[in-house]
């Protein structure tokens, strides 16, 4: 018998190396905020930082950070503010570019899981895989590991 788990899951703006359609998925209760429009703040270095609010929030894409090729980079319409505690217990947000918006459900721990994923780069930055249809792949990225190059 499993325990519901409310998660949040959005489509990836790219495909899985095997051609699968790929969704990230997190739990719902680190969406924070959901925004079509927000400034974007160009650093001296690469990065590029969301201001929502009064804050500055780092601008992370999944699919680049993972090495997937972006269908469309156009598409990219909404912004996510995720939050999650750091590997010194701090309470940190960044903000994750997307095409669509989250989509909001209870997951049942039951669900299938993937043990054979692997995404081109940064693989220990994944927290889990799991099969989410024919042809369908939800990857739980490990934000605090994702956020390591950005804060």
């Amino acid at each position: 018998m499993g325990t519901d788990v409310e998660v949040a899951i959005v489509r990836a703006c790219c495909k899985s190396c095997d051609n699968e359609e790929l969704y990230w998925m997190m739990s719902r209760s680190q969406v924070e905020f959901v925004a079509k429009n927000l400034e974007l703040v160009h650093s001296s270095g690469d990065q590029i930082f969301a201001r929502y609010g009064d804050q500055v929030l780092p601008l992370v894409s999944l699919e680049s950070h993972f090495g997937f090729v972006a269908d469309n980079i156009q598409k990219r319409e909404k912004f996510i503010g995720v939050r999650f505690v750091n590997n010194d217990g701090k309470l940190q947000r960044l903000v994750i570019t997307t095409g669509d918006s989250p989509h909001f459900f209870a997951l049942n721990l039951s669900f299938s899981t993937m043990d054979s994923f692997s995404a081109p780069q940064n693989n220990t930055h994944i927290q889990g895989v799991y099969l989410l249809g024919k042809g369908k792949v939800a990857v739980v990225p490990d934000i605090t590991n994702v956020s390591s190059g950005t804060l």
